[in-house]
């Protein structure tokens, strides 16, 4: 932390005496958000009176105290997990009331950094953020993403950033800002090419994704040589981009491929050709049986699924005492009989490799298994045996839920890079998200976390409501953001919403 203000000091040394006011205040007042009793008043005052500077120091100040508030709430996650783990939902209350005014603020410091349009402070965003690996993950990518705006002004400087960049959180914030930049940094694909052959997928992943975005041919033969040399979601992802780059549409055959662009070099090369802005079908057969009239698509699946108390009410003809679900009458399905039925049916469609868990969430979460299991037959009959034992009882509490989805998919506690192991996340609800203690959750706050566990959108998130009592916008929004599918499920086989 030190080493980050010592940034601001460096670049405030020549500023007028207003802006350092602004920056005193703004270092004085973030100390009301670390205490015990949150103050984001006082802190949202200094931060206003701070974005009045558009400048190198005003940007800096932003990112040492994001990068400070996130050292903060580190601590803060720690001591929730625990008593997630101890049910102490009295001591969950106190840390959520800290963390929460944290959380917003953070998103307000984001927003100011989105917001800066002055050269000099976008490329001090770029030097000393972005390009750097001090910062979080989520403030590197938002400075990245903000500094593209400028086009390709600033590419040099992230093409120099780049052949300096080790670590694979650097380059992969780098390649989101030169893919942000369209056909702008076209020129930039022969400086890219070496990455389709580095050592971490999540590279040449993102380094393809950037090919097809600033549609540059350089990018085409490599990435076909890279087909025969990749397998599974890699070589899918891949796919993916050359169809998106050359509007063909080819699939997953390197054979095919070569053949196409044997035929077609030259126009390429040219520019006789249009590159970019294609749709790609790959993957659209790659998928073993549907959950809920959704494709099971990817090799490493998670479902999570609400056994929360409302899930004892009648599939066909839901009753209430007052606000208090009542049980399905003796003969009908429960919600939770047809969750199970189509869990299980799904579970017995998986192909054998495929890895799979299952979170069931109330206000606390169930595991099938502590880690990702492998479907054969065995695993497959052991969970649906786990299955038929569910039982509801508890409130909603997604975000939690979505929480421990995302650890089997790499995310830690710390905001950083992580290789994605889980492709694709199911998540079934039949009521709006609840804190463990039953209050209403924020679904802004779940959005929030997801694009914070979720940076580049590598795992997809399908959406499945039951009933009427669901926040469906949420749904929407967190499937539509994340690449999937929402499905409306309203009682017996109806459907809408997809």
């Amino acid at each position: 932390m030190p080493a980050l203000w010592s940034l601001v000091f460096l670049a405030v040394l020549s500023t007028p005496i207003d802006e350092r006011e602004a920056l005193a205040g703004f270092e004085k007042a973030l100390s009301s958000l670390t205490s015990d009793k949150p103050d984001p008043e006082t802190a949202g005052k200094a931060l206003a009176e701070l974005k009045q500077f558009d400048t190198p120091g005003a940007a800096a100040a932003i990112v040492a105290a994001y990068s400070m508030l996130e050292s903060r709430i580190e601590s803060l996650e720690m001591e929730r997990r625990a008593a997630v783990a101890e049910q102490g939902y009295e001591r969950l209350a106190e840390i959520r009331a800290q963390l929460d005014p944290i959380r917003q603020f953070q998103t307000r410091l984001l927003n100011s950094v989105s917001n800066f349009r002055e050269r000099d402070t976008l490329e001090y965003l770029l030097k000393n953020v972005a390009a750097k690996s001090e910062a979080p993950l989520t403030l590197k990518l938002v400075a990245s993403r903000a500094t593209a705006r400028l086009g390709d002004d600033l590419l040099p400087v992230y093409l120099k950033s780049l052949s300096r960049a080790k670590g694979a959180e650097e380059i992969t914030v780098l390649l989101e800002g030169i893919a942000k930049m369209g056909s702008k940094a076209q020129t930039a694909g022969k400086s890219l090419v070496r990455l389709l052959s580095h050592a971490d997928p999540t590279v040449r992943e993102r380094a393809a994704y950037t090919f097809a975005e600033i549609g540059s041919p350089a990018g085409i033969e490599p990435m076909i040589n890279r087909l025969d040399r990749e397998e599974g979601r890699l070589q899918r992802k891949i796919a993916q981009s050359l169809e998106r780059l050359t509007r063909q549409q080819l699939g997953a055959s390197a054979s095919a491929w070569r053949s196409w662009f044997k035929d077609n070099e030259l126009q390429v090369t040219s520019g006789m050709l249009p590159l970019g802005g294609g749709a790609t079908t790959v993957g659209k057969d790659l998928g073993f049986g549907y959950y809920n009239s959704i494709p099971q698509e990817g090799r490493a699946l998670v479902y999570v699924i609400d056994v929360s108390g409302s899930m004892v009410l009648s599939w066909t003809n839901p009753q209430f005492d007052g606000i208090f679900p009542l049980p399905a009458e003796s003969g009908e399905d429960s919600r939770l009989d047809i969750c199970k039925r189509e869990l299980n049916k799904a579970l017995g469609a998986l192909a054998e490799g495929t890895k799979f868990n299952i979170v069931a969430y109330g206000e606390g979460n169930l595991l099938f298994s502590d880690k990702l299991v492998e479907a054969k037959p065995s695993t497959i009959k052991k969970a649906q045996k786990w299955i038929e034992n569910l039982d509801p009882i508890g409130s909603t509490n997604i975000h939690d839920a979505l929480e421990k989805a995302f650890e089997f998919a790499g995310h830690g506690a710390v905001d950083r890079y992580y290789k994605p192991s889980v492709e694709t996340i199911f998540l079934m609800t039949d009521g709006a998200p609840t804190l463990p203690d039953g209050s209403e959750d924020s679904t802004d706050r779940i959005m929030e976390s997801v694009r914070r566990w979720n940076p580049y959108k590598s795992v997809v998130i399908h959406t499945v409501g039951l009933g009427q009592h669901l926040k469906l916008e949420f749904l929407r929004d967190l499937a539509q953001e994340n690449n999937g599918i929402f499905v409306h499920r309203e009682g017996g086989d109806k459907e809408a919403g997809k």
